[in-house]
């Protein structure tokens, strides 16, 4: 979790809370897609277990 875009831009994986209930997702410290309050933590914990998997493969 980060403060804002300047921060994300430095994550694998990073998200800044917005207004509506939605949060960004930075992938690689850019902004991919949005999410809905809820579901973060399970889409959160997906991620993070994909870039594992990634960094393991190189």
């Amino acid at each position: 979790v980060v403060n804002g875009p300047g921060e994300a831009m430095h994550t694998d994986i990073g998200i800044t809370g917005g207004g509506n209930n939605t949060h960004q997702i930075y992938i690689k410290g850019v902004a991919d897609h949005r999410l809905k309050e809820g579901d973060i933590v399970e889409h959160l914990v997906e991620l993070v277990e994909k870039r594992v998997a990634e960094i393991e493969a190189e």
